[in-house]
Order: structure tokens, then C-alpha cells, then sequence
């Protein structure tokens, strides 16, 4: 979880994706991956079962926002 966020830190400062719609998206996918990695953090250091189900709400929202993305690109002429 540590790494993730260090990874989507990483992205986060990276060149916007072109094209503004994927765009859209792609930062959706790093703000719930980065929402995801905080709370697993977190969860796992207060062993909090509450908190390890947000964390995979945020997991589930980014792995949509990841397939939405991937299904826009290849839709790309």
C-alpha cells in the first residue's frame, strides 16, 4: 500500500494524458488509487476493519475508473 502511493505520487506530477476526456478519467483513477493506499495504510496500522472497507471501495472505484480508461483508448481511431 506504501508503494502505491508513492507510485501514484509519482503519476500525479507526470504530463496530463492529451486528450482532456481520458484525462478526466485517468485522474480519477490516481485520486481513488491514492485514496485506496492511505486507507489500506491506515487500516492495516489500527487494524481497522472498518477502514479496510473504504480502502476497497477506493480500490474498486480505481480498477472502474482504470477499465473505463483502457476502453476509451482502445476506442481511439
Amino acid at each position: 500500500c506504501t508503494q502505491l502511493g508513492t507510485d501514484v505520487t509519482t503519476l500525479q506530477a507526470d504530463a496530463p494524458v492529451p486528450v482532456a476526456s481520458m484525462n478526466t478519467v485517468y485522474q480519477d483513477a490516481l485520486t481513488n488509487s491514492a485514496l485506496f493506499a492511505s486507507s489500506c495504510v491506515e487500516a492495516a496500522t489500527l487494524v481497522d476493519p472498518t477502514l479496510l472497507a473504504q480502502a476497497q471501495q477506493y480500490e474498486t472505484r480505481a480498477t472502474s475508473d482504470f477499465s473505463q480508461l483502457t476502453g476509451m483508448m482502445q476506442s481511439q481511431p
